[in-house]
C-alpha cells in the first residue's frame, strides 16, 4: 500500500509539472528574435508598412528588424545597428531591406542607393544583395555598395570582402584600398577605386562620435551584455548603479537621474503598432535600451533598470536573459480608455510573435483569465485616453492621474494585446503604425514595392535560416574570376523614386523621376580613415578566415558537448565573448564600438559580471539557485504567471 501510495504521489507531481511547463515559457524552447533599431536619422527615412503598403516616415530610436524595409529621400542619411554586430548606413535614395538576422548572419537587400557596412562580428558573415549580384562579408569587414540602376559598384575597406555576380555566381574578391568591383546584369570590370568624399567623411564623423562615446562608457560598461555595450555612453551620462535589496537579494540596478521624481518607465515616447504588437517608441536618450531589454522594477517607490544577462537557462527572479521585446507590459481598458502596467521579471509577456523566452503566443495560449490585482505593479498602472493612444508624440501631458488601484481593479478590464476589443477602431486605424505625427507628402512611387514583395516572398519560403556556415560554403563552392579589362559598364546612377503622395500610383512612365549622381565629389578609397589594406600574408580561402589574433575564443565555435555548465558556463561565456581592442591599439582607432575604457580593469580578471557581481563573489542564494520549471526564484514562484492563464 506504500508503495502505491508513493507512486500515486508522483504521478501528481509530473502533471502539476507538466501543468507549470505548459503555463510558464521555456527559455529552451523558444529562441528569441534579433531586431535592430534605427540609431540616427537626418532628413526624412521612410519605412513600409506591408499591412496598408503604404509609408510612415520613422524615428531614432525606432526598430529595425523582421523584413522592414527604409527608404531615404535624396538628402536623409540613416544608421542602423543589429545586436549580432552588423551595423549599416545609407545615403539618399536608398532602398533597403532586412531579409533575416540570425546571431551569426545577416542579409540585407539593397535595392539602390549607398550604404557602408562594418561587420563587427567576430563569426558572423554578411551577405548584402543587389539586383547585379551579393557582397558576402566575412568578420571584421567593411565596405562601400553604391546601387544604381544599371549597375553596382563595391569598394572593400577593411577585411575579406567578396561580390557574387548574379549572371554566373562567379566570386570576385575585393581587395581594401585597391580598385573596386563594378557589374551590371551582364559584366564584371574594375572601377576606378574612388568613393564619394562627402559620404566618406559623413561616416567618418559617425565613426569618431561612436569612439568619443566609447570613451565614456563607464562602469556601465561592465553591467550589459556585449552585445548592448555600445549604448553604455547613455547609460552613463543619464543615471547611475546603486546597490538594491529586490525580492530578498542584493543587485546593482540602474537608475535614471536625469527624469523628474514622478518618472517611470513606458511614460515619454509612444505606442506604434509593429508586427500586430505594440512597440515602444522611446523620446528618451537611455529608451531603447532599457525598454526593450532587461526588465524594470519599482523598489521602495523608484523605479530601478534590472539589465539582461547573457545567458540564463530559465527565468529566474529579477534576471531576464538577453532578448529583445517590443514592451513588456500588461493591457487593461475601459470604455474610454486605455492602459498599461510593467511586467514584473517573472511575470508573462503576452504578443502574437515569440519575441524571447517570456512570451507567451496569445494565437496558441489556452483560454486565459487574467487578474490585475495579482500583477506586482498594478498600482502603477498608465492610464491615457483612447482617442490619444496614437495620437501624441509622448503621454506625460494626457495622462490620466490619481487612479488608485481599486479603481484599477474593478472599473478595468485587462486584455493580453491590444486588439478591436480594447480599442474599437483599432482594426480600421493607419494613425497605429505612426512613429511621428509628421505628415509625409512625398513617398517612393508604387513600382518600388515589387522588389520588397518579391523578397518578402522569398524569405518566407526559404527553406532553412540563414547562417555564417551556409554563407562559408557558397564563399567556398564558388568559382573565382577576375573582372574584365575591356567591359563597357557604366559607373552608378540612381534614380530617386520618391514622389509626391498623389502620384504614387501613377504610370511609371507618366512621372517625372529625378536622377541621382552617387559620387559628386570622388576620392581614393585609399584617402579615407577607414581603410585599411591588407598587409603581411595572404588570407586564406575565402569562407575560412584565421580569426584575427586580438579575437578570443566564441563560445559557438565550441562543440557543445565540451561546453561547461551552470556557473562555470557563466564563467566560460564571459570569457570567450568579443572583447574590446586596448585602448593603444591603433589598428582598431576610428572603428564604431571598438574603444575600451576601463579595459584593464575588466579584462585582468576572468569572472562573469551579472548586476555587478562576479559569478565568485555573487550572492550564494543565487548561485545555489537551480531554476527548475516551478522551484522557487528569489521569492517568486510560477503562480504569478498561473494566475493569468486562470
Amino acid at each position: 500500500m506504500e508503495r502505491r501510495n508513493t507512486w500515486y504521489r508522483l504521478a501528481v507531481l509530473m502533471v502539476v509539472a507538466c501543468l507549470v511547463f505548459l503555463l510558464v515559457p521555456c527559455a529552451s524552447a523558444q529562441e528569441a528574435v534579433l531586431v535592430g533599431r534605427i540609431a540616427h536619422t537626418e532628413g526624412q527615412v521612410l519605412r513600409f508598412v506591408p499591412e496598408t503598403q503604404d509609408w510612415v516616415a520613422t524615428v531614432q530610436d525606432a526598430p529595425f528588424g523582421m523584413h522592414d524595409t527604409l527608404y531615404t529621400d535624396p538628402r536623409a542619411r540613416a544608421e542602423c545597428m543589429m545586436p549580432n554586430g552588423l551595423w549599416v548606413r545609407i545615403g539618399g535614395s536608398a532602398q533597403i531591406q532586412l531579409l533575416a538576422l540570425q546571431s551569426d548572419a545577416a542579409d540585407i537587400d539593397l535595392a539602390s542607393g549607398v550604404a557602408r557596412f562594418y561587420n563587427k562580428s567576430a563569426n558572423g558573415v554578411v551577405k548584402a544583395t543587389t539586383p547585379f549580384g551579393a557582397v558576402l562579408a566575412e568578420p571584421h569587414a567593411v565596405f562601400d555598395l553604391y546601387v544604381g540602376d544599371q549597375s553596382v559598384e563595391v569598394l572593400a575597406l577593411q577585411g575579406a570582402v567578396h561580390f557574387i555576380h548574379q549572371a554566373d555566381n562567379a566570386r570576385y574578391d575585393v581587395v581594401p584600398g585597391g580598385r573596386s568591383v563594378l557589374a551590371n546584369a551582364s559584366e564584371v570590370t574594375s572601377g576606378d577605386g574612388n568613393l564619394d568624399a562627402d559620404w566618406d567623411d559623413w561616416n567618418a564623423k559617425r565613426d569618431s562620435l561612436w569612439a568619443q562615446r566609447g570613451h565614456r562608457q563607464g562602469a556601465s560598461v561592465r553591467h550589459v551584455p556585449p552585445q548592448l555595450q555600445d549604448d553604455a555612453y547613455a547609460l552613463e551620462a543619464n543615471g547611475r548603479w546603486e546597490r538594491v535589496r529586490y525580492q530578498g537579494e542584493e543587485h546593482e540596478f540602474w537608475r535614471p537621474t536625469t527624469v523628474a521624481p514622478t518618472w517611470q518607465p513606458f511614460t515619454v515616447g509612444r505606442w506604434t503598432d509593429w508586427y500586430g504588437d505594440q512597440c515602444w517608441v522611446p523620446a528618451e536618450p537611455f529608451g531603447y535600451v532599457t525598454h526593450h531589454y532587461g526588465n524594470w522594477v519599482l523598489v521602495d517607490g523608484g523605479w530601478y533598470w534590472a539589465p539582461p544577462v547573457a545567458t540564463v537557462a530559465v527565468p529566474t527572479g529579477p534576471l531576464l536573459g538577453l532578448a529583445w521585446y517590443p514592451g513588456r507590459v500588461a493591457w487593461l481598458y475601459s470604455d474610454v480608455d486605455i492602459g498599461w502596467i510593467p511586467l514584473a521579471p517573472t511575470e508573462v509577456y503576452y504578443a502574437h510573435i515569440a519575441w524571447g523566452p517570456q512570451t507567451v503566443v496569445v494565437a496558441t495560449a489556452p483560454t486565459m483569465s487574467l487578474s490585475l490585482g495579482s500583477l506586482a505593479f498594478a498600482p502603477a498602472a498608465v492610464v491615457v485616453p483612447q482617442t490619444a493612444f496614437y495620437a501624441v508624440p509622448t503621454y506625460t501631458a494626457v495622462r490620466v492621474t490619481h487612479i488608485a488601484q481599486t479603481t484599477i481593479v474593478n472599473n478595468f478590464r485587462p486584455a493580453p494585446v491590444v486588439n478591436n476589443t480594447v480599442l474599437s477602431h483599432y482594426t480600421q486605424s493607419t494613425n497605429k503604425y505612426n512613429f511621428t505625427n509628421v505628415t509625409v507628402t512625398q513617398k517612393p512611387h508604387s513600382e518600388v514595392v515589387t522588389r520588397i514583395t518579391h523578397n518578402q516572398q522569398m524569405a518566407v519560403q526559404q527553406a532553412s535560416p540563414v547562417n555564417a556556415a551556409l554563407f562559408n560554403q557558397t564563399l567556398a563552392t564558388s568559382q573565382p574570376a577576375t573582372p574584365l579589362h575591356q567591359a563597357a559598364v557604366p559607373p552608378p546612377t540612381v534614380t530617386n523614386k520618391i514622389v509626391p503622395a498623389n502620384q504614387v500610383q501613377v504610370p511609371a512612365n507618366q512621372v517625372q523621376f529625378h536622377r541621382v549622381e552617387m559620387k559628386t565629389h570622388p576620392k581614393p578609397a585609399t584617402a579615407s580613415p577607414a581603410v585599411q589594406p591588407l598587409t603581411g600574408a595572404q588570407p586564406s580561402a575565402p569562407g575560412t578566415p584565421p580569426p584575427p589574433p586580438s579575437v578570443p575564443r566564441i563560445p559557438s565555435a565550441v562543440p557543445a558537448a565540451r561546453r561547461p555548465r551552470g556557473a562555470a558556463a557563466a564563467v566560460w561565456r564571459a570569457d570567450a565573448a568579443p572583447r574590446p581592442a586596448h585602448p593603444t591599439d591603433q589598428s582598431e582607432t576610428g572603428r564604431p564600438g571598438h574603444t575600451a575604457p576601463a579595459w584593464r580593469a575588466r579584462h585582468t580578471t576572468r569572472a562573469a559580471w551579472c548586476h555587478g557581481y562576479p559569478v565568485s563573489a555573487a550572492p550564494a542564494a543565487r548561485r545555489e539557485q537551480t531554476g527548475g520549471a516551478g522551484a522557487t526564484q528569489n521569492g517568486a514562484t510560477a503562480s504569478g504567471a498561473a494566475a493569468w492563464h486562470g
